[in-house]
This record gives C-alpha cells, structure tokens and sequence, in this order.
C-alpha cells in the first residue's frame, strides 16, 4: 500500500495520474491526503472501491480518502468521525485478517494550522481509544501527511507537532504497541522536508524497511508517496456485484421461445396437488425463468465512468508526460549532469504536454455532454424525464450509518445476538459498526415493533375473541390436516379450469383470468427474493401462465398461501428528517415476489367481490377502494360540515392520525369482526387468514 498528498484529484488529469499511479505500482491499498473532492465530485478507478470523507463546500483544502481493490473484503469506519476536528482529518476501514483479528487503516491529513499543544494530541487520541486500539487482536496503520518534522523522523529541523508526536510515541510504546516509521527520503520535494509519516502497530512486520526506513514512490504532485507493505492472512475473494440487466433491451419474442423451449415441467391438473408438491412446482419454475434471464436478457458492461472523458490520443499524452517525469526527476536525484538548459527544456515539454491534455479532455467532455443534450426530447416527458433524471438525480447506494442503541434496551440487543465486542461503548449507550449487527439491530427494532402490545390484557372483551379465534384456528388446523379442500380435480374438473355451480360466488381462477392479470403488471424491474421481476413475469409463454393457473387453483383449494411468496426482500429507507443512527429511523420497504401479487391479486378480486356483496365495508371508507380515494372523503367532510352550517349548527371534528397503524393492528380483533360479517365464500374463510 501507499500513502499520499495528492494535492488535488479534483480534475480528470489528476485523476488520471491517480489511477496510473495506483495500476502502475500494482498497490492493493492507496491512502491518500489532500485530495480537495466535496460531495458533487463522482470517481471511480476499474477495479478498486473508493472511500471519500470530503471537505466542506465552504472550506478549501483537505480531503481524505481510501483507494481498495474491489477484490478485498473491507467494512467503512464511521465512527470515530473527524467531521468536527479541527487539526486531523482522516478515512478508516476495518479489514479481518482471520477469524479474530482485525486491520484498521487511516488515512490521515493534519492540517498545518497552529493549534494549542493538546488539541492535536486530543484528536490523535481520540482515535486510539474510540477504535480500541490496545486491544490484543487489533492492529492498525495510520498514515499520511501529519506536518509533523522532527530530526527522529530523518528531519533536518523539529516543529512543534513533530516535538509532541515524538513524545506521543514513547507515552504510548506500551499501551498501544506504537511505531512511528518515516521515510528514507524527503516527502515534501519543495522544502526537501519530511511530513508524510506511518503510526503503525509495532506487532505489524513491514517488509520494505532499510535501515528501519520505508520507501518512497514518485508522483507528479509536490510529495513523494511512501509505500508500506505488509504480510498478512487477508483473503482476496472474488467479485460478487450481479451485473446490471438490461431489460428494455431484451429481444422478448426470443426470450418467450427460449423458455418454451427449456421449460419441460409436467404439472398434473387432474388430481389434487399436495402442499409439499405446490413448493417443488414453484422452486422448479422460478429456476427455468431465472435460468432464461440469465441466458437472453442482456447484461450492462461496467463502464469506468471517469475513462468516457479519456480518448487513447489523451493516454499517449499522458505516457509522453509520464516519461518527461522519469527523465527529470532521475536528474534531480542522482544529480546527473544536466545543463539547466537541458532541464528548462524538459519543464517546458513538461507544460506544453499537461496544457494539451487538459485541452483534450476539456473538448471530450464537451463533446459528452453535448451528445446527451441532443438526446433530450422535451417533447416527449418518457424520454425526456429518464435523461434528465438520470444526470440530476443519479440513484446512489444507500449506506446504513453506525447504529446506536440503548442500553436499556436490552430486549433487542440480546434478540438480535449482536456481537458487542464489535460496538463501541458510551455512557448511556452502544454504537454498532459490523454491517451484519445493524441489520440484526434494525430487523429486531421492526419485529419489535410487530409484536402484539394488547391494551385489553386481561378483559373479558379480549377473552370471549380470543376463545372464538382458538376454536376457529383449531378446526382450520384440523381441515388442513385432514387434507380437507373445497373440491377434487379431475379429467373432468381440470386444475386449469374448474367447474363452478350457477348460485355459488366464484371461487377458482381461469387461464384468462390469470394471463389478463399478468400482461396488466407493471413494467418494473424491481425484485423480491426470486429475482423475477414484473417485466419478465408479462413475457411468460403460455404454458407457464397455465401451469401457475393450477398451482394457483390448488392452492386456494387446499386453503394455503406458498410460504414461498411470504418471504420479502426488506430494504430499509431513512425517513426523512430522522436521525439517521436510530434504527426507529428506517421505514421498511418489503419487496415481495411478484408472482406472489399476480396470487395476491387473484384472492384479492375474490375478497372483494364478497365485500360488495355482503355490504361489510361500510359506505363512509374510501382508502384502498376501487374508484375511491381519500379526496372523496374530504367532499363528504365538506358538504356534511356545510350541511349543518346551513342548519345553523355548531360543527366540532376530531382528526386522529395513527402511528404505526398497521403494524399494530389486532389481528384476533380483525378476524373475529370478518367472522361475524356476510363474509363466507364457497371455499370457506381460511384462504384469507395469516
């Protein structure tokens, strides 16, 4: 690894000296200092992942980031923070080492403003004892530009951070296994001093030392980057990000063949199907349709987003300036015996070279963005909008900050198994940084929050429901262990279309049925744990739209909804205006499979249809009703209010607004009241029930 000033990576140049840097000396790890980027700036280098903590808008300077190979398992440090210092500034990760064992590297910038003698000691420590670093399975690195001088580091003169980071260092040899490692050549090329350091753990062998000194690499900015290279037990795994899938790409004609070719799967519609036979079915199909996205829908190339400024003629420039640089700094430093003409020449290609890059580059991005303008069709807002969106509001991933949790709460601390040793500890409370123990955490915050928290405990009303709902839940229990179902399919009453007598409602679904709600699907590509999203699900051959048709059928005879379809794909989304570390925070948006809502779908039409006819909702509710909405209520506010006005009465209103509704609905309650509705279909109650 290397640690660097960089001195700006703001433009495309610089960043193509970076990456040149980076792949050119085959570095796992880059740490680098200085790098001036704020939040509109977009990086990325092919091949690594890149860890910003950037500087203010407001604020000029600074910067630090982490560069990684994307091949090397690695968690981000939120916490500690350096966003309030005033002297450090600094990018941590955490990388596991083995089972135990854990790696944090920093890259660190100490500004050179004059600071009082304890505040940049106050950072520095805050750092050590905030990530632990005395414990016996920690190691770390923290390395960068500290503006630190002092003869112990092969300084020629000290400064007074230099005089105190050197007596940091015996302080803490023991508590924290210290080792302070300073290059064997000046960093900073302009004073010919040494500022850029490496804090690193003593146990921690370094394999480039000579004469206890670390090596130097060269880079077109005013520092030298020092290299630091370790032998460890990290693991280097494969990629595992699935590619983009084009889906409006897709040749569905050919897709639909495809998969009415491979799907060869004989589900019988003449008898009675088994709860255990309906999972196979379903497992059996989701295979072939993930079999045939895989095969026929096509797959986004990833595109190094900074290259589609870099035309080959820039790379040979660059080479071109990458040799004047060897050329020149080999005479500065082996004091060859150069005329000043000579290296004046050299300087002056030198500039001539980065004016023209620059210049290339400066007319590549205009050509860029002048083509997508020419794609912009106001006219047309499905175009137009999707164009625009995608400049002004990239879709960026959503990272879960570090979690903080109670210790009073105990309950979902213990339930989540969260690994403590990981957190760190408050006062008051534990802030969680594994990425497994906050999903833990926030998963048991939502299942908290789920779970029946009965005001009636105790009452005779919650008794007499509570009785009625076991007697109902026993012979549901008892039906589904009999085999019990609505009717018995045959070669006369197929699956796929059975029978259903004059007077009674409609129970089953048809093929029409099901192929109208399939081509009514939204085209989306949004997917629940099947990975089929609703797009793919409108392109089926009809085989399929049949088949799904008599698992459908055989599972509204049997009264059973697939646990399949029940497990959801939870993504947590911060609410807006919350703080962004309390689990309570995080709405949960729950993907389902989409094939569970063409189902959903089917049961839906039925509850309906029993609705209307046995008048169970009353007229006054107009949410989640056909051709109905919440405006309609607001007119029969008004013209009720304007009524009793007219009748010179006096109006009063109570508005109520519920938190957390439907998370807290009485299940038993809710059944019980449809048990004492008009609301018995042929098949009985229990398709409907949880």
């Amino acid at each position: 690894m290397a640690a660097k000033n960089t001195n700006s990576i703001v433009t495309y140049q610089r960043r193509l000296d970076l990456e040149e840097f980076i792949k050119g000396n085959n570095l796992d790890i880059a740490l680098l200092s200085e790098t001036k980027l704020n939040k509109m700036h977009k990086i990325d280098i092919e091949g690594y992942d890149i860890i910003r903590t950037d500087r203010p808008n407001t604020k000029k300077g600074g910067g630090t980031a982490i560069i990684i190979q994307n091949n090397i398992p690695y968690s981000k440090v939120t916490y500690p923070s350096s966003e309030n210092n005033s002297i450090i500034k600094y990018t941590i990760i955490k990388l596991k080492i083995n089972r135990n064992q854990r790696l944090f590297l920093a890259s660190i910038y100490a500004t050179n403003k004059i600071e009082t003698k304890q505040e940049f000691l106050n950072e520095l420590n805050t750092i050590f004892t905030k990530l632990k670093l005395n414990d016996k399975d920690t190691y770390y690195i923290l390395a960068g530009d500290y503006n630190a001088r002092h003869i112990e580091f092969g300084d020629r003169t000290n400064n007074t951070r230099g005089r105190l980071l050197s007596k940091w260092e015996r302080e803490n040899i023991q508590q924290y296994k210290t080792k302070i490692y300073a290059p064997r050549e000046p960093t900073y090329i302009p004073s010919n001093t040494i500022l850029d350091i490496a804090i690193v753990d003593s146990r921690l062998q370094l394999k480039n030392l000579q004469d206890g000194k670390i090596d130097t690499l060269t880079y077109d900015s005013d520092h030298r980057a020092i290299v630091i290279e370790i032998q460890t037990e990290l693991t280097h795994i494969p990629t595992t990000t699935a590619p983009r899938l084009l889906y409006k790409a897709t040749k569905w004609n050919r897709f639909t063949g495809y998969l009415n070719d491979e799907y060869q799967i004989i589900i019988p519609d003449d008898r009675n199907l088994t709860k255990q036979e309906i999972d196979e079915h379903i497992d059996q199909i989701s295979k072939h349709i993930q079999n045939a996205i895989d095969k026929k829908v096509p797959k986004a190339d990833k595109k190094n987003k900074p290259n589609q400024y870099i035309s080959n003629k820039i790379k040979k420039l660059h080479n071109h300036k990458s040799k004047l640089l060897t050329t020149l700094h080999a005479m500065q430093k082996t004091n060859y015996p150069a005329s000043e003409l000579t290296i004046n020449y050299i300087k002056s290609l030198l500039k001539l070279t980065k004016e023209k890059i620059q210049e290339e580059i400066k007319a590549n991005i205009e050509a860029h963005w002048t083509k997508i303008m020419n794609k912009i069709d106001y006219k047309n807002p499905d175009k137009f909008f999707p164009v625009i969106n995608k400049v002004f509001r990239p879709r960026r991933r959503q990272e879960i900050p570090n979690i903080h949790v109670k210790k009073t709460d105990q309950n979902i601390i213990s339930r989540s198994q969260c690994n403590l040793n990981l957190a760190i500890e408050e006062e008051n409370e534990y802030i969680v940084t594994d990425k497994t123990d906050k999903l833990n955490i926030i998963g048991e915050y939502y299942e908290a929050v789920n779970s029946p928290r009965y005001l009636n405990t105790g009452t005779r009303f919650k008794e007499i429901i509570d009785s009625a709902i076991n007697i109902f839940t026993t012979q549901y229990i008892a039906d589904r262990n009999a085999n019990k179902t609505t009717c018995n399919f045959s070669r006369e009453n197929r699956a796929y279309k059975p029978a259903t007598e004059m007077d009674t409602p409609k129970y089953f679904c048809s093929i029409n049925e099901v192929c109208t709600i399939f081509k009514n699907l939204p085209n989306k590509t949004s997917v629940g744990v099947d990975k089929i999203p609703s797009i793919i699900l409108k392109h089926l051959p009809m085989k399929i739209m049949k088949d799904y048709t008599v698992l459908f059928n055989n599972a509204l005879n049997m009264q059973y909804f697939p646990d399949a379809w029940k497990i959801v794909k939870i993504i947590p989304i911060l609410k807006k205006g919350k703080p962004p570390n309390r689990a309570s925070s995080y709405r949960p948006i729950s993907l389902t499979p989409n094939i569970s809502k063409v189902y959903e779908a089917v049961i839906n039409s039925r509850i309906v249809a029993q609705c209307e006819t046995g008048k169970v909702i009353p007229d006054n509710q107009f949410g989640f009703r056909h051709q109905l909405s919440t405006v309609h209520a607001i007119h029969k506010l008004l013209s009720d209010v304007n009524a009793h006005l007219a009748n010179n009465e006096m109006v009063g209103a109570t508005l109520i607004d519920l938190e957390k509704a439907f998370d807290s609905v009485w299940i038993n309650g809710l059944i019980y009241t449809l048990l004492n509705q008009p609301f018995r279909p042929s098949g009985g109650f229990a398709p409907w029930t949880p």
